[in-house]
């Protein structure tokens, strides 16, 4: 300092090109146009524990459904979770809203052979969410949905993850709700939705 002015920027920034620029998830870095992302040779996944899925409103809301849908229970047929390598994360445990008898949220992952069709609410609820133990921090490629359908399907879904706990909502994987196709299988893999200021994001070598 030879007299003269020192800058320096708030918390929460860094410099970047002589400005100030929020900071990166933790393992992101600033590329030479000061967005966030990885070092050459890594690539950018999301990292997370638990994954959350709800429809949009958490309270009793037609919009959650489909116009078909006529006693309030909603659900889904599965959910796939593909970690870095390309394989199938199994959860080890899950957590729902509600239950009706015969189609528990375990019935998402555990059970592919059909006798058990996926897991819904109970009626009349119009609303619910379903959360999913992987049973340790993982680095996730790919999110694979598959809905029930008109009569029953989630019209439309709100995604978080977190490594904290199965109820934290902090961080969401998209900052808009998404859209889900009513008995086809939607897939979520682009990290660009994320915003990149969110610990979700992390960088790993190819």
């Amino acid at each position: 300092d030879d007299g003269g002015c020192r800058c320096s920027c708030p918390s929460g920034t860094d410099v970047c090109g002589g400005h100030c620029v929020p900071t990166c998830a933790p393992s992101l870095i600033h590329t030479s146009s000061c967005a966030c992302g990885c070092s050459p040779g890594e690539i950018m996944y999301w990292e997370a524990r638990h994954i959350i899925i709800t429809t949009t409103s958490s309270t009793y809301d037609l919009d959650n459904v489909f116009l078909e849908n006529v006693d309030g229970a909603v659900g889904l047929a599965s959910i796939t979770i593909i970690d870095k390598n390309g394989n199938t994360i199994v959860p080890v445990a899950c957590a729902a809203s509600s239950e009706q008898t015969g189609f528990p949220c375990t019935s998402l992952f555990s059970d592919r052979s059909g006798t058990v069709d996926g897991w819904k609410t109970q009626d009349n609820l119009f609303t619910g969410w379903v959360s999913l133990d992987l049973g340790s921090t993982l680095f996730i490629s790919s999110i694979q949905i598959t809905n029930r359908g008109r009569e029953e399907g989630i019209a439309s879904t709100i995604l978080y993850a977190s490594s904290v706990s199965a109820n934290d909502r902090s961080y969401p994987i998209s900052s808009s709700s998404l859209s889900l196709e009513p008995s086809s299988t939607s897939f979520h893999d682009d990290r660009d939705m994320t915003s990149s200021y969110s610990p979700i994001l992390a960088c790993a070598p190819c």
